[in-house]
């Protein structure tokens, strides 16, 4: 008389029949949950569709809903168009024509400090060219030779 919660020895459970070793496997509990997720699933997706099922069931509400977006698509680009009037392109071209100015002003200004960047000490010793008898023959000679060395 062993409990479920006892431990069992080596001879009880030889003694078990197979059916009610496999009782977890061939009952339908796998099947209850398999049909339980695929309802789940179901009303999830019904539930976060209703738009489609009702067009599904009643087609002119697709037509409805369709024509309106359009309407409304049209809408917003003739708004589009007609947003800017005559008032406000006239300041938006004097906006434009002063910022022109502004950057011509600026290109000068910059023109200036490159003139004055160029009459530095740094500038001229950078761009100022080798005197001939410093210039090396050849491109690979370094300007040493084992003859200068005096080895």
């Amino acid at each position: 008389m062993n409990d479920e919660s006892t431990p069992r020895s080596d001879e009880d459970i030889e003694n078990i029949a197979p059916q009610k070793l496999l009782v977890n496997f061939t009952e339908n509990r796998t099947l209850k949950c398999l049909g339980l997720a695929a309802a789940i699933h179901v009303l999830v997706l019904c539930g976060s569709s209703p738009r489609y099922i009702y067009e599904a069931i009643n087609p002119e509400a697709k037509k409805v809903r369709l024509a309106r977006e359009d309407s409304d698509k049209l809408k917003d680009m003739n708004e589009k168009i007609d947003r800017e009037s005559p008032a406000a392109k006239l300041a938006r071209e004097k906006r434009e024509a002063e910022k022109s100015k502004a950057d011509a002003a600026s290109t000068d200004g910059e023109a200036d400090t490159m003139e004055k960047r160029m009459q530095t000490d740094a500038y001229k010793e950078t761009v100022e060219k080798a005197a001939a008898d410093e210039i090396p023959s050849e491109p690979e000679d370094i300007g040493i030779s084992l003859e200068d060395t005096e080895l």
